[in-house]
């Protein structure tokens, strides 16, 4: 029975609620039930036909693995007194290993042979997820000795991780003020991406993004008009933080503010760390694009090649929705 994939609930019930028994089930056979049908399967492996690794897979290549034939081999004539070192870890969970369909599972994780781990290693990593994100994931479905090092190994090693990867900056020994309530002090700044401009305002106290597309330039009079649509969905800030730029500083814009009660503050020239929480969502915008593009490529590349797509728990689509804060 492959009880062990199904989620249930056992309600007792008594037999004065039940029918009538029927002949063929109350009747008693002569014969003894054979040895070899009173044996009782409860663990079973399950795996999609979109994944690239399949159990024969990794049946066949377990055959071919010298370290897991022995453990294999251990456990069905008995474990030594002495061992090598290689296997005291081994030894110390043999009672959660068990061998199902020619596969070795440690709990109810598939034992990965040394020929495929890297193969394991690159469905993993495949949506470029961190080294965090990759081992919550894998320990839900494979095992190997040392697969916790070859994850961060493998993710240090990926020059797409490495080219998004932050540059750590020092830090500053001044910050802003915390704010108490949704909408106090906004920053706002430009950035561009792909030979397009757009303007970031952030929350200090949410951290709430909102990006708007200039598509048709930066003058003060179309920076005044995303700031409008802002305003009118979250209410007028008391204080706006943005940098020296042309459209910031001029008269139209600063007008504008202080006619509604919105006090300007500037950032430093040559110092864009002190509006950093505009810098800091900055990066954060322009890594979710370059994430974007980069998936995309590979969802291309892979249709292109036909291989086949991998189950949604090894490509990391289990991701939780975003965090909504008051604002």
């Amino acid at each position: 029975m492959e009880l062990n994939i199904y989620d249930f609930d056992i309600v007792y019930r008594p037999s004065s609620k039940m029918g009538n028994a029927d002949f063929c089930s109350r009747f008693p056979l002569p014969d003894e039930v054979p040895v070899s049908l009173q044996r009782e399967f409860i663990k079973s492996l399950n795996v999609s036909d979109e994944f690239p690794l399949d159990h024969v897979l990794i049946a066949s290549e377990t055959e071919q693995d010298e370290f897991i034939q022995r453990i294999v081999s251990y456990m069905k004539h008995g474990w030594p007194k002495k061992l090598e070192r290689s296997l005291l870890d081994v030894y110390a969970q043999h009672q959660d290993l068990e061998l199902i369909d020619g596969c070795l599972l440690y709990q109810d994780r598939v034992f990965i042979p040394a020929s495929l781990q890297k193969q394991m290693l690159k469905l993993l990593h495949r949506n470029h997820s961190g080294i965090t994100k990759i081992k919550q994931m894998a320990r839900r479905t494979v095992y190997w000795y040392g697969m916790n090092s070859d994850i961060e190994s493998f993710v240090k090693s990926c020059s797409v991780c490495c080219q998004l990867n932050a540059v750590t900056k020092p830090v500053s020994n001044s910050s802003w003020i915390p704010t108490t309530k949704p909408f106090t002090r906004i920053h706002a700044d430009f950035f561009y991406f792909d030979k397009k401009v757009f303007l970031v305002i952030v929350d200090s106290f949410s951290k709430w993004i909102e990006v708007e597309y200039m598509k048709f330039g930066t003058d003060a009079r179309k920076v005044k008009t995303k700031f409008l649509n802002v305003f009118a969905r979250f209410g007028l800030p008391d204080v706006v933080v943005t940098d020296g730029g042309p459209p910031f500083s001029s008269k139209e814009l600063i007008d504008f503010f202080e006619k509604h009660g919105v006090k300007v503050m500037k950032s430093p020239p040559y110092n864009p760390s002190s509006n950093g929480q505009a810098e800091r969502m900055v990066r954060v915008v322009k890594e979710g694009f370059r994430w974007r593009e980069s998936l995309l490529r590979s969802s291309k590349s892979a249709e292109a090649g036909g291989h086949p797509k991998a189950p949604r728990f090894v490509l990391g689509e289990e991701r939780e929705g975003p965090a909504k804060k008051a604002c």
